[in-house]
């Protein structure tokens, strides 16, 4: 469906999302990333970090007031930020599902309350047909668009190696099968494997 809007704002909180990056130039939105306080890795940061994000983030969309809003689903306090706004300015929002607040333990306190939010939003994006009908059994107009419209005409350069190799993207997130890729990377040693991600997890 058609949801190019005459002004759209793409929203994420913390490190850059190149997902959001993406969606947020093929839905010709402007790409906001609110980030304050990264520099403090404790609970105390993360908490600092929100509470000024939250007015931050209003702030910004009221000086651009955009005629709709993207955001992703995490953290919760995000998607609460711009339905706030939202609701104020009457205009609708698009929420883009990662999978945090569906599984990982430390948000699933906050699913109740992304249920109402999601019901509310003009549309969810999902990544699996499982999230897709949950979120349709709450009520929510929701699709799935498991892969990312990314340009196909970049092509990246050799690694240098010789030897034939595997890239594997990942975050090293608590649902990704980490230990199963070292596994197999022992399997195969004549093979290099390449992994993207935050090598400090």
């Amino acid at each position: 469906r058609n949801i190019a809007p005459k002004k759209g704002v793409f929203l994420s909180w913390g490190a850059r999302c190149n997902r959001s990056e993406i969606l947020s130039e093929h839905f010709d939105a402007e790409y906001l990333n609110v980030s304050y306080a990264r520099s403090i890795p404790t609970v105390i940061g993360t908490l600092i970090r929100y509470v000024i994000s939250f007015p931050a983030t209003i702030a910004k969309l009221w000086q651009r007031r955009p005629d709709i809003v993207f955001t992703k689903n995490q953290p919760i306090f995000l998607v609460l930020a711009v339905a706030a706004y939202c609701k104020v300015k009457g205009v609708p929002y698009i929420i883009d599902a990662h999978a945090g607040p569906f599984n990982d333990p430390k948000w699933i306190w906050s699913l109740p309350l992304y249920r109402v939010l999601a019901r509310h939003a003009l549309l969810n994006i999902n990544h699996t047909d499982r999230h897709n009908k949950l979120v349709e059994s709450w009520g929510g107009s929701s699709t799935v668009m498991g892969d990312i419209p990314i340009r196909t005409d970049e092509i990246a350069p050799n690694p240098g190696t010789e030897r034939p190799y595997i890239a594997v993207v990942m975050s090293f997130s608590f649902d990704e099968p980490v230990t199963e890729i070292f596994h197999a990377a022992r399997k195969v040693p004549e093979m290099h494997f390449y992994l993207s991600g935050d090598y400090n997890k």
